[in-house]
């Protein structure tokens, strides 16, 4: 194994001060074309690689970020994650991935390790939100910027009008006639976040909905649990003309799997829709009607927001157009 070169050695290979190879590795003014083009070949050919945190005394920059998601099961997290990192690669920086797995105190701990290897900015999809935790981020002293989920309006935030998507959405499914609609949600495990900002929006969008079109019926809201023992039941699917949405595509998924499993057809015994538009579902037959959660665009705008804040300019937050799609499911 080759041993790390430094500075002080790729000096005194060239015959110059150590603030000459300073100068020549970090682009900056005050060396000759010929000198640093020396300095560089030599620092290529023995390997160099800088030492993160030695620059960043000198910096006050690691050019590291951190992300901090919920898992890497649902692929909207995975997908995030990836749309960021090729962001931070192109831009020179490399990231710490932190899963908080819905925990409010893990991901509290996360945020302390970050700010521990001194990033220069954070991108979460927090579950934390409200007056103590924003005072908390504060604390920090470390830019972040939040996707998908608010923590307080004043905070940067990247993500779309969530109860307009949906509401959007639940008026396709009225439209097609369906005499009842059911709104499932995601359950959580006991000691973790039990609602989001996001389900809180989504069920909203479904009640607006509703509302607006005066459905004969009163709102139905159930956990996934219950959807699939209700599914495996058979209880009252077929009674009328009934149409499950669901607050995420990876529900959807699911529910799309046991409704086959009990010889439920979609959509000609029961409707089903999703939301997030994941990639997978190029894969799925019949196509999944959905909303189309920008995600390449809001992990694109939620960096270009954290290199603004890590530059000095003031936070900002982004709100994305959605798009309802019809697919095959309805």
């Amino acid at each position: 194994m080759a041993l790390k070169v430094n500075i002080k050695e790729i000096a005194q290979i060239c015959g110059v001060s150590m603030g000459t190879v300073d100068r020549a590795l970090n682009d900056r003014a005050g060396i000759n074309a010929a000198t640093r083009e020396r300095v560089l070949a030599v620092a290529k050919q023995l390997g160099y690689r800088p030492h993160l945190l030695a620059r960043s005394l000198v910096t006050g920059s690691t050019m590291t970020i951190g992300i901090i998601v919920s898992n890497l099961t649902n692929p909207f997290f995975s997908e995030i994650v990836e749309v960021i990192q090729k962001k931070a690669r192109d831009a020179g920086y490399h990231i710490f991935l932190m899963l908080n797995d819905f925990c409010l105190q893990e991901e509290e701990d996360s945020l302390d390790r970050l700010r521990g290897l001194n990033v220069d900015g954070i991108i979460m999809t927090p579950v934390n939100r409200g007056n103590s935790f924003v005072s908390y981020l504060k604390r920090l002293s470390t830019p972040v910027v939040t996707v998908s989920n608010k923590i307080s309006k004043n905070w940067p935030w990247v993500g779309i009008d969530e109860r307009a998507a949906v509401r959007d959405a639940v008026r396709l499914v009225i439209s097609r006639g369906y005499e009842r609609i059911l709104f499932v949600v995601q359950s959580r495990e006991e000691g973790k976040v039990q609602s989001l900002y996001v389900d809180e929006q989504r069920v909203q969008g479904y009640k607006d909905a509703l509302m607006e079109a005066e459905f004969p019926t009163a709102p139905e809201i159930c956990m996934d649990k219950d959807l699939y023992r209700m599914i495996a039941e058979a209880r009252g699917l077929r009674e009328r003309k009934t149409c499950i949405v669901c607050s995420c595509d990876a529900l959807a998924l699911d529910a799309l799997e046991e409704l086959k499993k009990s010889g439920i057809s979609v959509p000609a015994d029961v409707g089903l829709t999703g939301f997030d538009n994941l990639s997978e579902l190029r894969y799925i037959t019949p196509h999944l009607s959905t909303v189309a959660y920008p995600i390449q665009k809001m992990g694109e705008a939620a960096f270009e927001i954290l290199l603004d804040q890590i530059s000095g300019k003031p936070p900002a937050s982004v709100t994305l157009a959605h798009t309802v799609i019809e697919g095959q499911t309805l």
